[in-house]
């Protein structure tokens, strides 16, 4: 093949090129290239001359290499798969076309993984593969930093031009073709259900909730859209029920086995606020289920075993001890009842009870907050056995609040747990049918 269809495919400096042509045929392949770990990300090293990281001299390696060139084309095999750790370079393994294999197969008198101290000179750390870019006519790499070896020792990092933009650019379609496929699943669901094929629907609901699993850090919006077409077939189709009951189970033993976040990664590799976790969806599987002694006796044990984890969580599980009447421990996690009061006060000051659609009912949502604490603590100083007590904190929440609309809402709320959100939508959906037929 001409030199020219080299650099298009492979886009390398004409030094690489020079050396590819000079090693063997050319080929229309990506070459292997020595590859590299760098804590959560993954890429590619090159050294600054030609061609390929250095590793130890070996007449074993050398007849390896001349044995895979014939049957792979991706020329330059086996390569190095290195780790940077420490500010030093590690050698894990070796790669061939078939795949990576124990490096202990050509060097024996290597530990597992091995410094790299036969290395010293300058190379650059491609890290974020995110595919090829035509425009340069080689793969792109989101991050790309050069560095200064000496004896496997880094001593000096220097950060690269990237291809961010061009990563960034590809991350968009990605995310836009997993969301088409993702709506078009559900779309098949919704068909299934209104046709009565509910068996086959909860079969696509499980097939999506253990695709899900196995991403590694599902955010908790990817659960939503499953789980609500999972909960309205509980009303129409009794082995939903048992579905959700087995998933619960899953989840909660996973838990309990000390895995807090949903997804293949248990380790909190983003924002915790959007991991899902185990627990908060055991929650909403039992609130959909009408089981508050699962969601106790889920507690109970993480408590046992994760009394930190279990305290944070605590909050979601006070109306279940409440419902099996364990008022002691609802006691001992229940914050103090009026704490968000003075919030509340100083919020209703500057944001409308009920805003404009389209716009966050902040105050309303620390409203039934609020709300929700009093109700907690009235129950439990009821079966606690102080009824005085319970009218006596009513009787200060709505004497504390600055107007008669929070105090007539705050009112409602206590009686008809839910009324300030309905409020809300009903509200909402009112004053977009008005704009609508202006």
């Amino acid at each position: 093949m001409a030199i020219h269809l080299l650099r298009k495919h492979l886009g390398r400096s004409s030094l690489l090129l020079s050396c590819l042509a000079s090693i063997a045929p050319a080929s229309a392949t990506e070459p292997l290239h020595d590859q590299i770990v760098v804590g959560s990300l993954s890429g590619h090293i090159f050294p600054s001359e030609c061609c390929w990281m250095p590793l130890p001299p070996s007449d074993k390696l050398a007849a390896m290499k001349r044995a895979e060139f014939p049957g792979c084309s991706a020329i330059g095999g086996p390569v190095g798969v290195f780790e940077y750790r420490d500010r030093k370079l590690w050698l894990t393994s070796l790669y061939k076309c078939s795949g990576a294999f124990d490096h202990r197969q050509v060097y024996p008198a290597l530990a597992s993984p091995a410094f790299a101290d036969w290395l010293s000179g300058s190379y650059t750390l491609a890290l974020g593969p995110c595919g090829h870019d035509p425009r340069l006519g080689r793969q792109a790499y989101a991050h790309k930093q050069k560095i200064t070896v000496v004896n496997g020792v880094v001593t000096a990092m220097s950060q690269q031009d990237d291809d961010g933009a061009f990563c960034a650019a590809q991350d968009r379609k990605k995310e836009s073709h997993i969301m088409r496929e993702h709506h078009a699943r559900y779309d098949k669901v919704i068909a299934l259900h209104e046709a009565g094929r509910y068996a086959e629907a909860l079969a696509l609901i499980e097939q999506q909730l253990a695709e899900i699993e196995r991403e590694a850090a599902p955010d908790r919006s990817r659960y939503f859209m499953p789980m609500f077409q999972l909960k309205l077939l509980l009303d129409v189709y009794p082995p939903a029920r048992a579905a959700m009951m087995a998933l619960r189970d899953a989840q909660a033993a996973r838990l309990l086995a000390g895995e807090r976040f949903t997804g293949a990664d248990p380790a909190p590799v983003k924002d915790t606020f959007q991991r899902t976790d185990r627990y908060s969806l055991v929650v909403g599987m039992n609130n959909d289920l009408g089981d508050a002694r699962s969601t106790y006796d889920i507690f109970r044990q993480l408590a046992a075993r994760q009394p930190e984890l279990a305290g944070s969580h605590a909050w979601q599980a006070l109306e279940a001890m409440i419902a099996v009447g364990d008022f002691a421990l609802a006691d001992r996690y229940r914050r103090p009842p009026l704490d968000q009061l003075p919030n509340v006060n100083a919020t209703a000051r500057d944001l409308p009870l009920f805003p404009r659609p389209r716009q966050a009912p902040r105050l309303s949502a620390d409203l039934s907050s609020l709300v929700k604490d009093v109700r907690i603590g009235m129950a439990v100083l009821r079966g606690l056995g102080d009824p005085a007590g319970a009218d006596a904190l009513r009787a200060a929440l709505l004497d504390g609040l600055v107007s008669d609309e929070l105090k007539e809402f705050a009112r409602r709320e206590l009686d008809e747990p839910g009324a300030i959100g309905r409020e809300v939508v009903a509200r909402q959906m009112a004053e977009e049918d008005r704009q609508r037929a202006l």
